[in-house]
């Protein structure tokens, strides 16, 4: 929320109706209220039990479901961000960015948040560490959404201080606030991007 009054403003007297610039913070704070909800009521549950006669495999299962409920917050936060960010764009009219999606759209190019950053990183609204924690989080959003966390490759991503190790044919492993830290850092990287789109546009040339 502290991200969206920020945004909120900067953005000023030029805010619209249903703003996304800082209306996807608000639709975060909405599935992490939820997701805070489920964990609480699956907390009290969990509690109510009797720990000698918990065996591995229930610690185990919790933990799963666990882990299922931060993953959809997790989706449920790069999907506010990808909506957020095509229609914050469309905000800008004659903006270097707009015109460069625009001129993709001629050519019958469907405009993804992918395309949206790597677009921003050449107009250097994006520095390359940005960028490629970008990369990294929509490899994972994909893979949850797309593969059950199971990756296709070995690789090593890196976003924010979180490091995690992709193995082929694996599901991706990770601590149990592993998605709550990257919902969190794309949060971060949607607010340093849109006040850089924002800045950037102020210096439209008059015609």
């Amino acid at each position: 929320m502290l991200m969206g009054s920020a945004v909120r403003d900067i953005v000023g007297t030029r805010r619209v109706e249903d703003d996304p610039r800082y209306g996807c913070f608000y639709m975060i704070h909405n599935r992490a209220t939820v997701a805070q909800e489920i964990l609480h009521c699956f907390s009290k549950a969990w509690n109510g039990l009797d720990a000698s006669v918990v065996s591995g495999r229930i610690r185990e299962e919790v933990t799963d479901r666990c882990m299922e409920i931060t993953r959809s917050l997790f989706i449920g936060t790069m999907s506010a961000v990808e909506h957020s960010a095509k229609r914050s764009v469309n905000l800008y009219p004659g903006s270097r960015l707009h015109s460069r999606l625009e001129e993709l759209r001629s050519r019958n190019r469907y405009i993804v948040l992918k395309g949206i950053i790597q677009e921003s990183a050449h107009l250097g609204l994006v520095p390359d560490d940005q960028l490629a924690e970008w990369m990294d989080l929509m490899l994972l959003r994909n893979l949850a959404v797309h593969n059950n966390s199971i990756s296709d490759t070995d690789s090593e991503v890196r976003v924010g201080d979180l490091s995690l190790t992709l193995r082929h044919g694996e599901m991706m492993r990770g601590e149990l606030d592993t998605y709550l830290r990257l919902a969190k850092r794309s949060m971060g990287l949607y607010h340093a991007w849109i006040c850089k789109v924002d800045q950037d546009s102020l210096f439209i040339p008059s015609p």
